[in-house]
């Protein structure tokens, strides 16, 4: 019994550290580690609702973006607030990850929470 507790810690520690590594790729660019990630990609990793790949769009990591959509990473989840990564990036003004993420199929019809739809962003921000 004693082992099998021992076994289940190390995995659940395992993927929370998984999880905090991924977080420093993305902000570093380690773009090696992005690629060879095992684990979820669309996990939330922040207290905002935010996967890997938002993360990736609210900084404007343009490669890791690049990655993480490469790794089958879910352009269209969506947060409790209806934040998707597509809004993230017409928020920011990115019109770069815009493109891409739209290239990646992204549905440009949902809505936050206030109702902003990622085509009423870039006219609310002058983007």
């Amino acid at each position: 019994m004693r082992r099998l507790w021992i076994l289940l810690f190390a995995l659940i520690g395992s993927a929370l550290f998984a999880a905090d590594n991924l977080l420093e790729a993305i902000e570093e660019g380690d773009i090696a580690f992005i690629k060879s990630y095992q684990g979820d990609l669309n996990q939330v990793l922040t207290d905002k609702g935010f996967t890997a790949l938002m993360v990736a769009v609210d900084k404007g990591k343009l490669e890791a973006v690049k990655a993480l959509l490469a790794a089958k990473a879910d352009v269209n989840v969506v947060t409790k607030n209806g934040v998707t990564a597509l809004l993230l990036a017409a928020a920011n003004g990115n019109a770069e990850l815009v493109g891409l993420l739209l290239q990646a199929k992204a549905n440009v019809d949902s809505a936050d929470t206030v109702s902003y739809t990622h085509l009423t962003l870039p006219t609310i921000y002058s983007v």
